[in-house]
């Protein structure tokens, strides 16, 4: 039996994991759920029309649970476009019960938009994230709010 040279095992093995990658299935579009250190986040996008001066429900999160918001966009409605005046204002905050805890309120012209947090603004279970955007000068025509950001467990207090 003649030796093999070890260039030629190496072309081999080249050859052999290239014929794997090439017959796996490829990655399809939908993805399932990204879990960081066990705990799972589950995506969540969605937008609200939302009255001038108007305090406006965005979403309720259920005990157990915890919101990361990630992004926040403020829109026109089709068809409809709206002028914005550095004048324009805009709050968001959290609430529980009697308590309220104000994220940021702050003029529209103070603020980067769209709005994108790296860490994410983390509201607590069993709370609720209201928003409210007032115009200088008052409109009667409705604005579009898109947030998103992710649903998880919610994580036990570390203890000392």
């Amino acid at each position: 039996m003649k030796p093999t040279s070890p260039s030629l095992l190496l072309l081999v093995a080249l050859a052999a994991a290239t014929l794997i990658a090439l017959t796996s299935p490829a990655e399809t579009q939908q993805r399932a759920p990204t879990v960081v250190n066990q705990w799972v986040q589950q995506p969540v996008w969605e937008n609200i029309k939302i009255d001038d001066n108007t305090d406006s429900l965005l979403l309720k999160v259920r005990a157990g649970q915890r919101f990361v918001l990630t992004d926040m966009w403020f829109l026109s409605l089709e068809g409809e476009k709206i002028a914005t005046t550095p004048k324009d204002r805009v709050w968001l905050e959290s609430r529980h019960e009697r308590e309220r805890l104000i994220i940021f309120d702050s003029p529209l012209s103070e603020l980067s938009l769209p709005l994108r947090w790296q860490t994410g603004v983390s509201i607590p279970g069993e709370r609720e994230l209201w928003i409210n955007y007032k115009a200088e000068p008052a409109t009667k025509v409705l604005r579009r709010v898109f947030f998103s950001g992710y649903l998880e467990a919610d994580m036990p207090a570390a203890s000392f």
